[in-house]
């Protein structure tokens, strides 16, 4: 209702997946999956004409967004009591043009770019006939950006336009994620033991200048015309901050088959991070089933 005149705008899918074999002992398998969306944003803002009177100023911009997925896999049995798998995961997510609708004009774009790679390792081995290990491992990376057209001072005019450089800034975050997990399972006789451990790191470096532009706010059209603001705000520092997490935890538990109607289930987790002084983190757990 706002434009008479508006670009074409659509979405288009294209997905996929592909499998075989590498040997006769690998397999294989890759999925894509890739969206487009052809968008637009809608301004809707009152400005300044040149002759210095208020005009209605609407358009539509182009706002186009994709998303690509890729996800490869490969299963190999290296023996007859291993398996191997191998899974990579990348994900794209793009924004051109974002941050534009309403009263928020062209010049308050911003563009994103988000990036994710993930890497999965698990390893299944029989070891007996009563023990089975589990150790599987995970790496993400994650690359995440926003990023302003313009970098003038903020102009917000209120109830009319929001103009200038964009007051997001640039903002970026690079995260890194490893986690290492080994369980055991192993039975003997009344009793099914489950025993393992976990190990997490995540390693973060975030970065903003949101702000950092300056914003000059008006009251109105007239104020704005007059060039007196009736606020000016903006940020200062050190835009950048990181941080290491390191987690881990320990478990045991005993299913104990008392009688063929009632198991007793006890044991205990511990779990202790760097962020975290106390390291007394101790957790029994107790249970008990029975079937009339």
């Amino acid at each position: 209702p706002f434009v008479s005149k508006e670009p074409p705008y659509y979405s288009t899918f294209f997905t996929g997946n592909m499998s075989g074999a590498l040997s006769k002992n690998a397999s294989w398998f890759t999925s894509v999956f890739r969206r487009d969306n052809e968008s637009n944003a809608i301004v809707n803002a009152d400005i300044l004409g040149s002759n210095g009177i208020t005009q209605n100023y609407s358009v539509a911009v182009p706002n186009p967004q994709s998303r690509l997925d890729i996800s490869p896999r490969f299963d190999f049995q290296l023996g007859a009591n291993n398996t191997l798998s191998v899974r990579y995961m990348f994900d794209r997510q793009k924004q051109t043009g974002s941050g534009v609708s309403g009263f928020a004009l062209q010049s308050q774009a911003y563009n994103v770019l988000d990036y994710e790679h993930t890497l999965q390792i698990s390893d299944t081995q029989i070891l007996s006939s009563k023990i089975v290990n589990d150790m599987r491992f995970q790496y993400t990376a994650d690359r995440d950006s926003q990023i302003a057209s313009y970098t003038d001072p903020t102009i917000t005019v209120q109830g009319a336009f929001t103009g200038g450089g964009s007051n997001s800034g640039t903002v970026r975050d690079n995260q890194d994620r490893f986690e290492l997990q080994d369980y055991v399972t192993a039975a003997e006789g009344k009793h099914a033991l489950n025993f393992g451990a976990r190990l997490r790191l995540t390693h973060d470096v975030s970065s903003s200048t949101s702000g950092f532009n300056g914003n000059y706010i008006y009251s109105s059209l007239d104020a704005y015309a007059a060039g007196t603001p009736s606020e000016y705000n903006v940020t200062a520092g050190n835009p950048t901050a990181q941080v290491n997490l390191f987690d881990a935890a320990l478990f045991f538990q005993d299913d104990w088959s008392v009688r063929p109607n009632f198991t007793c289930s006890y044991g205990s987790r511990y779990e202790g991070q760097n962020r975290i002084s106390n390291q007394a983190n101790w957790a029994p757990r107790l249970s008990l089933s029975y079937a009339p």
